[in-house]
């Protein structure tokens, strides 16, 4: 079985059109869908990454 992992942001509206059609594709296909949910200023914040 095909897995897809969503990794998303909380606060991305993309990330949010992503995830209502995404039911859709997932019946057709057969895949299962595992979802991470990120949060960017903590990411960069670990990897010393800095927003400008």
């Amino acid at each position: 079985m095909t897995k897809l992992d969503f990794i998303f942001d909380f606060g991305s509206p993309n990330a949010y059109y992503s995830y209502k059609v995404l039911p859709d594709i997932l019946t057709r296909t057969g895949a299962e869908m595992e979802i991470h949910p990120v949060l960017p200023g903590g990411l960069f914040k670990i990897t010393g990454n800095q927003m400008r």
